[in-house]
């Protein structure tokens, strides 16, 4: 029974998401569009809200996702290469990690590793191989 209630909501969680990306799609006429947008009205928020000391504070280098030779494999990254691509933090990269292994990358999705924000900005960069062990489940 807690089977088919688990498989049920993540179903539902997993519908939610292919419906908030072709609604996306649909607006704006593809995803590379709608990200686009919102880096460029995120640039224009922080560049507006710097004043004085801000102005002076390093700001960490990422290398970009283009650089990275290949897609990450979600079962085999390091922290370090999965807190390079763009949109990922220091802590979504170690709840990654602390879930290994992983069937594929939607269950950073159903497995509620990262929020749906994340998913969208990594999920053209990063691929799960085959486990070779079994995988963890909520029970």
């Amino acid at each position: 029974m807690k089977k088919a209630i688990g498989a049920f909501v993540s179903g539902l969680l997993l519908s939610g998401v292919a419906a908030a990306l072709y609604e996306m799609i649909r607006k704006n006429g593809s995803l590379a569009a709608g990200q686009q947008r919102q880096s460029s009205a995120r640039a224009d928020d922080s560049t507006e809200q710097l004043t004085g000391a801000d102005q002076h504070r390093p700001v960490p280098e990422r290398q970009p996702a283009q650089e990275l030779s290949g897609l990450l494999d979600l079962n085999e990254c390091s922290a370090t290469e999965l807190a390079s691509l763009e949109g990922m933090d220091a802590d979504a990269a170690d709840r990654i990690i602390e879930g290994r292994p992983y069937r594929n990358k939607l269950d950073l999705l159903s497995r509620m590793i990262v929020p749906e924000v994340i998913y969208v900005e990594i999920s053209h960069y990063v691929t799960a191989s085959d486990p070779g062990e079994s995988v963890k489940v909520a029970s």
